[in-house]
């Protein structure tokens, strides 16, 4: 039996962005098991979903989270602290680690929270429990925001048959985020394009450009304008844009530009770049840049192989048989001139 995962994933947010509307977003329920925001200390907004904590520089807080099984038999919940990075989609995601997280995160939230109850949780039928984490913050830490989740994730979601022989495993699992604000925001953001580089997106050839938010806040309401040149020319050859994307603190996004149906060339380019935040944190801002790049051979057969739900190139025919054909034809061409010449010499004679 085939096996289909399906992860479903409540993260206590609204959007991109951390909010204090919507309803009781605190309690959720689903897949037999719940988990509930419970003690959280001084908080800038207390009447939100997640933790908005307020902290000092070398702070210790315990914050606790209810967790309740609303089945008539024993569970296990896993549980884990994320520090939040920007996904490939341009979003703030709080449901995993980073590959790699950016240079210039100092603090990451899974080094400082310890859980009181490491892993997994086991709950009795119809019963809850209070779980602990302990915050212990830096005394160098930046002023700003540290962002991330605390996420949880039911043991043992077993798979269903469909008609067909399918089987649908969906994942219920939790992520209660944490925001950490250290002093207050930041007074200005910031961005800057580190590199550009040909890969891949979602299996699409792209030239893909690394933007870095280098400061400890969440940038919301963030629009991507990109195109690629020929360097030196003014022609678009491919061109992007997405609008309401966010960046995680401290973090790093490659905003792709696709190749569609075109196949990737070797040669010199320019990857043009704006960027425009409407965040409410700020005044609007926008950033602009110009990069030049290049392109090797290998890069570009290596993301023309690996591209998928693409057309092939176009085979060329080899020079040595366009030159053989060639020859071919003209000594066929000569002998039947010669063969009607010769013919019509005998007639004559």
């Amino acid at each position: 039996m085939k096996l289909l995962k399906i992860g479903v994933i409540f993260t206590l947010l609204f959007g991109s962005a951390l909010t204090a509307q919507g309803t009781r977003a605190d309690e959720k329920q689903m897949g037999g098991y719940s988990v509930t925001k419970g003690k959280a200390g001084e908080e800038i907004n207390p009447k939100t979903g997640y933790y908005d904590l307020k902290m000092t520089p070398g702070e210790t807080r315990e914050i606790t989270v209810i967790l309740k099984n609303n089945t008539d038999k024993e569970i296990g919940v896993n549980q884990s602290i994320f520090t939040s990075h920007t996904n490939t989609n341009g979003e703030a995601d709080y449901t995993s680690l980073a590959k790699e997280y950016d240079k210039s995160l100092k603090v990451k939230l899974h080094e400082i929270i310890t859980l009181k109850e490491e892993g997994k949780v086991k709950l009795d039928k119809q019963s809850e429990k209070e779980l602990t984490a302990t915050i212990k913050l830096p005394k160098d830490v930046p002023t700003g925001i540290l962002l991330g989740s605390w996420y949880f994730l039911k043991d043992d979601q077993v798979a269903k048959s469909t008609k067909k022989g399918m089987g649908v495993k969906t994942q219920i699992a939790f992520s209660l985020p944490i925001k950490i604000t250290v002093g207050n925001e930041i007074p200005e953001p910031n961005l800057n394009l580190v590199d550009i580089q040909a890969g891949m997106d979602y299996f699409k050839k792209s030239y893909l450009g690394r933007v870095q938010n280098d400061q400890p806040a969440l940038m919301t309401k963030l629009t991507f304008l990109a195109k690629v040149t020929k360097k030196g020319s003014d022609e678009v050859l491919f061109k992007n844009e997405m609008s309401g994307r966010s960046m995680a603190p401290n973090s790093n996004y490659q905003f792709p530009v696709h190749l569609n149906e075109k196949q990737a060339q070797a040669g010199e380019y320019t990857y043009s770049l704006e960027v425009i935040s409407e965040d409410p944190k700020w005044e609007s801002k926008n950033w602009r840049w110009e990069k030049d790049f290049t392109i090797t051979k290998e890069e570009a057969e290596k993301i023309n192989k690996e591209s998928l739900n693409d057309p092939k190139p176009e085979e060329t025919i080899p020079v040595w048989l366009i030159v053989l054909l060639t020859v071919f034809g003209l000594g066929f061409v000569s002998l039947l001139v010669y063969i009607i010449v010769s013919k019509k010499r005998k007639r004559r004679e």
